[in-house]
């Protein structure tokens, strides 16, 4: 958990959108949870460096979906672990 603590101070996502928190990279793409809203359970994705100037992306309705899918997976998101993905 400390790791996203740390990804998410390193890319300010508390600072350019408080209403996310990361859960995942894949580069320069970010996979995030909504933190402000908890009947929100939809994994949503955006470009690190556009954080705030563009809307998220949902990528699926939940966290079993993603991982059901393999998306994250498969893509070698840094930490995969986290999430389910056996790496």
């Amino acid at each position: 958990f400390s790791d996203l603590i740390e990804r998410n101070k390193t890319y300010e996502i508390k600072e350019y959108d408080e209403n996310y928190f990361m859960i995942g990279q894949d580069g320069d793409l970010g996979y995030f949870i909504n933190a402000k809203d908890s009947n929100d359970e939809s994994i949503y994705s955006n470009d690190l460096g556009a954080i705030g100037s563009l809307p998220m992306k949902k990528e699926a309705k939940n966290i079993n979906e993603i991982i059901k899918n393999n998306k994250l997976c498969e893509s070698g998101v840094k930490m995969s672990r986290m999430i389910g993905c056996s790496v």
